[in-house]
């Protein structure tokens, strides 16, 4: 049965990172949607305006939505998924928020980059932080991606995300297992029963191992 899927990015990246698997969903007979959440141009973009912008693009796709959010898109989809109805929510190496908890306040390295933060154009934004981050193995896609990288507004990291608890969607967790990163809230997703995959990728494993993260999406069902 076709699908859609909605893939939502991380913070410093854009809709454009997703094009390999984007490419392949379709080719599967699916539609897909990744759209690019408001970036540092805009001093209003914040995480209610990210997570508005993602519950605007499932209610306007086809059911069923699979709803899939990498790193800092995972609190944004959890939100949208708590305020749309999606078939599964799929959380790519991505921080596990509570209500009431930002993106900072989970993140191991949460007051690491507090103190990286810089005003441009009166704007607080994170730097694009180094290539080693990303985890993107080839070098020729790393340099690829690295053009397109843009300052992350601050205001998404800090503000709680906010849940009203209405979601039903199962969720399945997948954890890229070359990414060296601490993920203290594992914990939440084993207690919560998820399904926890591994995937032999660094963090932007939807450009370091497009196919391997393709094919774990169309086999969550």
């Amino acid at each position: 049965m076709p699908r859609t899927y909605v893939l939502v990015h991380g913070a410093f990246h854009g809709g454009w990172c997703w094009q390999p698997v984007a490419a392949a969903l379709t080719a599967a007979g699916h539609a897909v949607h990744a759209p690019t959440l408001a970036g540092e141009a805009d001093p209003e973009a914040d995480l209610d305006g990210h997570i508005a912008e993602v519950v605007a693009a499932v209610r306007a796709a086809a059911a069923p939505v699979t709803l899939v959010g990498h790193s800092y898109g995972g609190i944004v989809a959890t939100g949208a998924a708590d305020r749309a109805a999606v078939a599964r929510l799929v959380l790519l190496d991505a921080p596990v928020a509570l209500d009431g908890e930002s993106a900072l306040d989970v993140h191991p390295r949460g007051a690491e980059f507090a103190a990286r933060a810089v005003a441009r154009d009166g704007v607080l934004v994170l730097p694009v932080p180094g290539a080693p981050r990303l985890g993107i193995r080839d070098p020729r896609v790393r340099a690829w991606a690295e053009r397109r990288l843009r300052p992350q507004p601050f205001a998404c990291l800090t503000q709680p995300l906010r849940l009203r608890g209405a979601s039903t969607a199962p969720v399945t967790y997948i954890r890229c297992t070359a990414n060296p990163a601490p993920r203290p809230y594992l914990d939440r997703v084993r207690a919560a029963g998820w399904p926890l995959l591994d995937l032999d990728a660094g963090h932007d494993a939807m450009l370091d191992a497009p196919a391997a993260l393709t094919h774990l999406l169309l086999e969550e069902r």
